[in-house]
């Protein structure tokens, strides 16, 4: 049983850790064109890494 829990925090980091270089891939994209998505992009970790 601790085996099944250890694959689910090592997909859980993985997941977390693909998702935060998709999110810098796309802060940097709508950054450079949308000034504006910057403070959209940059309050939503705040609450995304309460889960973590």
């Amino acid at each position: 049983f601790k085996f099944v829990i250890f694959i689910i925090n090592s997909f859980h980091f993985f997941f977390f850790y693909l998702f935060f270089f998709f999110y810098l891939f796309l802060l940097s994209f709508y950054c450079f064109n949308y000034f504006f998505f910057c403070f959209i992009f940059f309050s939503i970790p705040s609450n995304i890494l309460l889960f973590f």
